[in-house]
């Protein structure tokens, strides 16, 4: 994401959808029924799909894995398996990339023209719950190793003495 010289993000203005509509969208976009999405099938085109949904609606849309989930009747653990082989094949794959980004536009602007709520920056508000997911773990507060402790002890001993 590019800021420009006043502060403000340069990037997609994104919709706030909830994961079936973002399903939905997306799915009347690429060609694929719902039905297919959430059946059994290991079709490569449906698993595809799939895992660009699953990759792009997790990153850029702020939704849940576990909703995610839900909507493909799968189990969240295999959701979240999709995002990281979408994760993995946006790197790797020019092609799967171009289509990524092609299906981003494509509901921004199909939203636009509907008129719905848009949220300015590159991502949908999250739910403050969720915030904490995102932190880097290096972020995180954490208590310090106990040799630092017992450091920090020793260096009171000593200079009270």
């Amino acid at each position: 994401m590019m800021i420009d010289e006043l502060g403000r993000s340069t990037g997609l203005e994104r919709p706030v959808l909830d994961t079936s509509e973002f399903v939905e969208e997306c799915a009347s976009f690429i060609g694929i029924n719902v039905e297919d999405l959430a059946g059994r099938g290991r079709a490569v085109d449906v698993v595809r799909a799939r895992e660009m949904l699953a990759k792009l609606g997790v990153e850029r849309y702020g939704l849940r894995v576990k909703n995610i989930a839900s909507e493909f009747n799968k189990s969240a653990e295999a959701a979240s398996r999709m995002v990281s082989r979408g994760a993995e094949k946006r790197m790797m794959n020019i092609e799967f990339r171009e289509e990524y980004d092609e299906l981003d536009r494509h509901i921004v602007r199909a939203v636009r023209r509907s008129g719905r709520n848009i949220i300015s920056g590159s991502l949908a508000p999250l739910p403050i719950g969720s915030l904490r997911h995102r932190v880097p773990d290096l972020l995180r507060p954490t208590k310090r190793p106990k040799s630092l402790q017992h450091l920090s002890k020793m260096k009171q001993v000593i200079s009270n003495q």
